[in-house]
C-alpha cells in the first residue's frame, strides 16, 4: 500500500527538485513502488530512494504501564521526469 506523504519538507522538495514522497509498508520494494506510482499517476519515474522509518514505542496507563510499538514504514523519495507533476501534491494557498 502506497500513499502520498504531505509535509512541509515534501512540498518544499516538490517545488525545488521535483521529488515526491510516498509512505508505504515494509514489504514494498523499489520496483513495485515505481510500478504502482506509474499506474496510479501516469508519470515516468526516473529515480527512487528509500528510507526505512522505524515505528515509535508508546506507553499507556498511569498505574499499570503497558507499551506498544507503531508499525515500521518505508518512505520512498520519487523523482519524476522533466516537466511532469502529480496533481495530489499541489497545495492551494
Amino acid at each position: 500500500m502506497i500513499r502520498p506523504l504531505l509535509t512541509e519538507k515534501s512540498t518544499g522538495q516538490v517545488a525545488a527538485k521535483n521529488i515526491y514522497m510516498f509512505l508505504a509498508t515494509m514489504n514494498e520494494n523499489k520496483k513495485s513502488a515505481a510500478k504502482k506510482i506509474k499506474e496510479l499517476y501516469t508519470v515516468n519515474v526516473t529515480d527512487i530512494k528509500v528510507v526505512n522509518r522505524l515505528g515509535k514505542s508508546k506507553n499507556i496507563g498511569k498505574r499499570v504501564r503497558r507499551s506498544y510499538k507503531l508499525a515500521d514504514r518505508k518512505v520512498f523519495y520519487v523523482k519524476l521526469g522533466k516537466d511532469e507533476k502529480i496533481a495530489d501534491f499541489t497545495v492551494n494557498s
